[in-house]
């Protein structure tokens, strides 16, 4: 499984209060904001998704106001992340939560305060074990995200994030808007290089992968790759790695040639510091196919090299060579 940090204080909080009411997905939001604020939904004036007002008046019960018209899962997030406003000692005040706009962006408390309460919201809808438990239950990790996003009544866009956090090593994964990279991440303790925002969703990666899952939802894919962790190797080229790497060098750097070799080389090293444990040649080559991986986008010499036709066959020599 991942290597979770820590949860944070606010998931805490929201941790003690589904064990305080014995609360299981879905969870009935509006029924425990209730207990501690004044609940209500109302037409805003303004683009906000729900405000929270008089955040810590003694004796005097908060005011929550969701916004009508946003959809259905949406108010439950809004209203659980109000809640965790009411709920986080430290937040006080008036906080309206904006829809779009700056809306002040350069206060950091502001946004600060925003995260804290978006944490407990998810951790709250979607405690930490129950989501563990349903990620057991459905191995194929976008399968799992749609049982937690259809089990607890949230978004997808929700649901793929607490996959993220949570789910097993070795995933990676990219949000894609109209066929392009809107923003990628991976699972804890995954090697490979996250893709390039801006980037086209690749039909045929190049890293090896075991899995394709894919969510969907109205205006995005999520797309989730399993990265392989071992890979069978090609026959041993005839030429040296040195010879090769030489070619592809001089078929593509732009600059110092002498320091494009060394980047390479020590990404190499580096792949191979990281198969210590259970050391194969099988496993040495998944691994420089993970650290080379998602470079040909970039203008650098090292990158140009990676998509260069012989690059292959210059990990493959390299790799052989490492266990002779």
């Amino acid at each position: 499984m991942s290597r979770r940090e820590s949860p944070a204080p606010e998931e805490q909080l929201a941790a003690r209060v589904v064990e305080r009411f014995s609360l299981e997905p879905p969870i009935d939001i509006e029924a425990l904001a209730s207990q501690y604020a004044d609940v209500a939904y109302a037409k805003f004036p303004i683009e906000a998704d729900g405000i929270t007002i008089g955040l810590k008046r003694p004796n005097k019960k908060p005011k929550i106001r969701v916004n009508e018209s946003i959809s259905k899962r949406r108010k439950r997030f809004t209203l659980a992340h109000e809640l965790g406003h009411v709920l986080i000692p430290w937040h006080t005040g008036t906080i309206v939560d904006l829809l779009g706009g700056d809306g002040g962006r350069e206060n950091s408390k502001y946004w600060e305060m925003e995260a804290e309460a978006n944490r407990f919201a998810a951790s709250l809808l979607m405690p930490d074990q129950w989501v563990t438990e349903c990620l057991a239950v459905e191995p194929e990790i976008a399968k799992a995200a749609d049982l937690v996003a259809r089990k607890a009544n949230v978004s997808i866009d929700s649901a793929v994030l607490k996959a993220l956090t949570l789910g097993p090593s070795g995933y990676l994964f990219a949000k894609s808007e109209f066929g392009c990279v809107a923003w990628s991440s991976a699972t804890a303790g995954t090697t490979v290089n996250r893709l390039d925002e801006g980037s086209k969703i690749p039909t045929k990666p190049d890293f090896p992968f075991s899995y394709h899952g894919i969510n969907n939802s109205y205006s995005a894919e999520y797309h989730w790759w399993k990265i392989e962790e071992k890979v069978s190797v090609p026959i041993k080229p005839e030429r040296e790695w040195r010879d090769i790497l030489q070619e592809i060098i001089d078929a593509t750097c732009h600059g110092d040639s002498l320091k494009a070799k060394q980047s390479i080389n020590g990404i190499i090293a580096n792949a191979n510091s990281k198969v210590r444990e259970n050391r194969s040649i099988e496993a040495l080559y998944a691994m420089a196919l993970q650290r080379f991986a998602n470079r040909s986008g970039c203008d650098s010499d090292v990158s140009r090299a990676v998509a260069h036709p012989l690059f292959k066959d210059f990990i493959v020599a390299k790799v052989y060579s490492l266990f002779e």
